[in-house]
């Protein structure tokens, strides 16, 4: 119960930030759809949350917003997809609060300079 709080506090900061005010952004984002990667299977706590955020981000943003499921090596398969991507807005990565994803030691990116 307290992950699932933490997780829905974490994906609203996500969602305020991204979402905001329309005005104090530049009014060409997003001109593309939006990608939100959870590294966990589909029909986790997390999966169910992000899809719900994700239907009431996509009038807002008036773009498709994707939820693509990579789940393995403990969220870092999910985690280097976000890592290796354009750093243009357009992917976002979803955790839940228990990851750990960083401690491996072969994930092929730096987590700290993410």
């Amino acid at each position: 119960m307290i992950a699932s709080r933490l997780a829905v506090g974490a994906l609203a900061t996500v969602v305020f930030a991204v979402v905001g005010d329309s005005d104090a952004y530049a009014q060409s984002y997003p001109s593309k759809p939006v990608k939100i990667i959870v590294p966990l299977t589909a029909g986790s706590v997390v999966d169910a949350l992000v899809r719900v955020v994700a239907q009431y981000m996509q009038p807002r943003l008036g773009q498709s917003v994707i939820v693509e499921n990579r789940p393995g090596g403990g969220q870092s398969i999910g985690a280097k997809a976000v890592a290796v991507a354009d750093p243009d807005g357009y992917t976002l990565l979803s955790l839940n609060n228990g990851h750990y994803f960083g401690l491996t030691p072969n994930a092929g990116y730096d987590p700290v300079k993410m």
